[in-house]
């Protein structure tokens, strides 16, 4: 489980966050699709954004509501030997499979560095989870990696050629997203802003204590202390203090554009403010006294 996934929750479950709220937290690992099942069918309260926003397009009653990073956290890797995207001119890059976000970023990242992608780089698939073994084990040349995984690589050497600050200014989708049913917005506000007041509690902690914050991560990820200090900064990037839990215009219509070509076309709702509700967020903010000042729609 990468920092993307789950940071946020595990930092907010261990300080008490979400017990001052009031919500007793449960975080139950499932696949993206089983996730929105069970969210459609009330087995789950929120589930993964990205997979929602996907199935809202095609008309199921799910809204993305919150997001804990502003833009994704991935980092290109590369061997010892490679020093910059330009370098990888003529090398392997390896991602996640055909249409998974992993390619899509490394794409984008190695087109605006001036490669003809197909011409200059040869596209090798790597099963996630293994991206480090493959980088080491001289599968692939480059790979995109989660920040604790990239962590792990430089310690070996290897080097980061593209940073989480410069991926995400180049892909500013919003990262590590949540959702909730039309009817959760209607009926059960009251309970989903106060897990959405805990959340921002969480990242404003991740952002202000990250010493505390490696050493939480390392005993809920079961990694060195070193691994997760070295990863942190990566993630802290990503968190935007002007507006914790939301996102920007180019952001969401990147992230909406990418999934609208994850269903090929097949979508009968494609609006922002038809697939996203950032109303409760935008309440939370106020009564934590962080209002939004940058992000999508600030009032």
């Amino acid at each position: 489980m990468s920092f993307g996934s789950i940071l946020p929750g595990v930092v907010g479950i261990d300080r008490g966050f979400y017990r001052a709220e009031g919500v007793d937290l449960e975080t139950p690992v499932m696949a993206a699709n089983t996730g929105t099942t069970a969210l459609i069918s009330g087995q789950v309260d929120f589930s993964a954004g990205g997979n929602a926003i996907r199935a809202a397009m095609q008309g199921a009653p799910l809204k993305a509501v919150f997001f804990y990073f502003n833009t994704v956290i991935f980092e290109m890797v590369a061997a010892a030997d490679v020093k910059s995207v330009a370098d990888l001119k003529g090398k392997r890059i390896g991602h996640n499979g055909i249409g998974s976000s992993t390619e899509q970023i490394a794409r984008i990242i190695l087109r605006n560095a001036g490669l003809d992608l197909s011409k200059d780089v040869t596209f090798v698939t790597s099963p996630a989870g293994q991206e480090l073994t493959t980088l080491t084990a001289g599968a692939v040349d480059a790979i995109m990696m989660n920040p604790d995984v990239a962590a792990k690589a430089s310690a070996q050497g290897m080097h980061v050629v593209a940073s989480t600050q410069e991926v995400g200014r180049q892909v500013p989708s919003p990262q590590g997203g949540w959702a909730v049913t039309d009817s959760a917005l209607q009926g059960r506000r009251d309970i989903v802003k106060r897990w959405m007041r805990a959340t921002i509690t969480s990242l404003r902690f991740i952002r202000d204590h990250q010493p505390e914050t490696a050493a939480i991560a390392a005993k809920a990820f079961q990694m060195e202390v070193d691994v997760a200090r070295g990863a942190l900064p990566a993630v802290v990037e990503a968190i935007d203090p002007n507006d914790l839990g939301g996102f920007s215009d180019a952001g969401i219509k990147l992230e909406i554009a990418n999934d609208l070509d994850a269903v090929k076309g097949q979508a009968s709702v494609t609006g922002v403010d038809q697939l996203t509700d950032l109303g409760l967020l935008r309440q939370a903010q106020k009564e934590l006294g962080v209002p939004c000042k940058s992000g999508y729609n600030c009032t």
